[in-house]
């Protein structure tokens, strides 16, 4: 309701001013309405709605007072500042003034990158804009991003992706992707021809039409630019009938046909005026010159050639200049735009110099402290981890000292029973009387039920040893790597500072058994006493 009542006030006080207004006494206007309102932007949105071109004194007027609307709307970046330059740019695009419209599009696409949209409905007007004036400007690459932008839309009138297929279709035509611009072409053509839509369809037909002539497959270029001519004529559209007219005298000439292209050509007077394009009097005058070449009128074909030529160099003259002055309102508008964005840079950075210069005494004081204090706890922090480790490493160690001796015990325990075993072994008579046999039978097979240090237990063992004994066999194959798994296993026991009978019943071997093994060692290390050998594993 209170929107609908900003709309009706101003339209009330609008109508006032009949058609006199100038660009101060729309500001004026527009002031007095901003005194009342609560969100700017939607407020300079209904004035610019409601005052249209037509309620002005003259263009020039209505076109500044543009740049003052959206510079006030600027000052507030309301919810409706993007959408109150897309229309802008809108109205300024449909006027066929592009370069004004730009400055209007490019200000609501930085606003879109600094300030997400809420409400998108507005967003595809936006894209068609921006993608049309892209377009003019000859940025293929970013006119055809915007338009796809449009085409994704689920909610896009038919109408209008006729009209969106369409420039996309001119675009890779442009840029010499002739087989795309056919693809896009015949899929606005299928839309068009869904909805009956006639104008588009002869637009399209032509489009399509062009392709055709240019892959030279006269037959399809034909029919399709045959469908154009008509339709042309029939919403009054003469220079595109004209346009559709020439390419079929064109193909009338390559297949040989001359009367017909004679009968073609007499239509050319009617539709022909001056309104019409220099892009169109030099084709209808192509077709013309075709027929004279083929009629050996070789005078009035010189005649025309000529002022083909002239007609080029004009319209060549036209495009350099065209590509000039938009070239020359890009660097410019690209030159304003840097200048602004230094100066408000400048503003800002003597508006903050002042501020940051106390902000980072500020900073270094408080970083000071809180160094200090981070120092501080760190080294208390620091000895309390150092502790721990400690205290850790030793219960490790204890755990660990306690493990290996826990397991050489079981293993001393299970030996001591073997040996006992074997005793009670001994004691049974040597016989041949069957139940002697199958108790000394019984008794072998308890013995073997017991494994002598296997590889499961020396692997539980090696573990344990090594974290009390870190990187001891390393060193150990560093003095001699052709070290055997027995004599591995008698220099760890060493280590342990073990008696020859605790390494026997620890290996589940004899005592002279270690004594040999000892022996061998030594030569294989090249020593000849026992405390040598024993001093080197000690060591390691």
């Amino acid at each position: 309701m209170a929107r609908l009542f900003v709309a009706l006030l101003l339209f009330c006080t609008i109508n006032s001013w009949a058609q006199n207004l100038t660009c101060k006494k729309a500001l004026t206007l527009l002031n007095s309405e901003l005194t009342q309102s609560k969100e700017p932007t939607i407020t300079c949105l209904y004035f610019f709605r409601n005052v249209g071109e037509q309620r002005f004194i003259n263009t020039s007027e209505w076109k500044k007072s543009l740049y003052h609307i959206e510079r006030i709307a600027s000052t507030s970046r309301g919810t409706y500042y993007v959408q109150l330059c897309t229309e802008i740019g809108t109205q300024l695009s449909l006027k066929s003034n592009h370069n004004e419209a730009y400055y209007f599009l490019y200000k609501a696409r930085t606003s879109i990158k600094s300030h997400p949209q809420k409400d998108k409905r507005f967003l595809k007007s936006y894209h068609q804009t921006i993608g049309l004036s892209y377009y003019h400007f000859k940025c293929y690459y970013l006119a055809r991003k915007h338009l796809n932008i449009v085409n994704s839309f689920s909610g896009l009138d038919d109408r209008e992706r006729i009209g969106v297929l369409n420039t996309i279709g001119l675009i890779n035509r442009d840029q010499g992707y002739s087989d795309s611009s056919k693809f896009y072409f015949e899929k606005a053509l299928k839309i068009a021809q869904k909805l009956n839509h006639t104008p588009w369809i002869g637009v399209l037909s032509g489009n399509l039409g062009h392709y055709y002539w240019s892959k030279n497959q006269l037959s399809d270029a034909r029919k399709l630019l045959e469908t154009d001519y008509r339709l042309s004529m029939l919403n009054h559209q003469a220079e595109s009938a004209l346009n559709a007219l020439s390419i079929l005298i064109l193909i009338d000439l390559k297949e040989g046909k001359k009367e017909a292209a004679r009968t073609k050509i007499k239509l050319f007077k009617p539709l022909q005026s001056s309104n019409l394009s220099l892009s169109s009097k030099r084709l209808c005058l192509n077709a013309i010159l075709s027929l004279q070449e083929a009629d050996a009128d070789y005078k009035g074909a010189f005649e025309s050639y000529r002022q083909i030529t002239r007609y080029t160099d004009i319209i060549n003259q036209s495009k350099d200049l065209k590509n000039i002055r938009q070239t020359a309102f890009k660097i410019d508008f690209e030159r304003k735009r840097i200048e602004n964005r230094l100066l408000n840079s400048k503003k800002k950075n003597s508006e903050l110099l002042a501020k940051s210069f106390i902000v980072v005494s500020i900073l270094i004081i408080i970083l000071f402290f809180v160094f200090l204090l981070f120092n501080r706890k760190r080294r208390i922090r620091e000895r309390e981890i150092a502790t721990l480790k400690h205290q850790q490493i030793e219960k490790e160690l204890l755990s660990s000292e306690n493990e290996m001796h826990l397991i050489l015990s079981k293993l001393i325990e299970k030996n001591e029973l073997i040996e006992h075993l074997l005793e009670e072994i001994n004691r049974v008579p040597h016989s041949s009387q069957e139940s002697n046999s199958e108790e000394r039978s019984q008794l072998l097979e308890k013995i073997q039920s017991y494994s002598l240090v296997t590889d499961d237990q020396w692997f539980a063992f090696k573990k344990v040893f090594e974290k009390l004994n870190p990187n001891f066999y390393g060193r150990l194959f560093d003095i001699k790597p052709d070290l055997t798994n027995a004599e591995i296993r008698l220099l760890t026991l060493i280590k342990l500072n073990l008696s020859n009978m605790e390494m026997a019943k620890a290996l589940g071997i004899s005592a002279d058994s270690v004594r040999k093994t000892s022996l061998r060692l030594r030569k294989k290390l090249g020593m000849n006493a026992q405390e040598d050998l024993v001093r080197l594993v000690l060591s390691l």
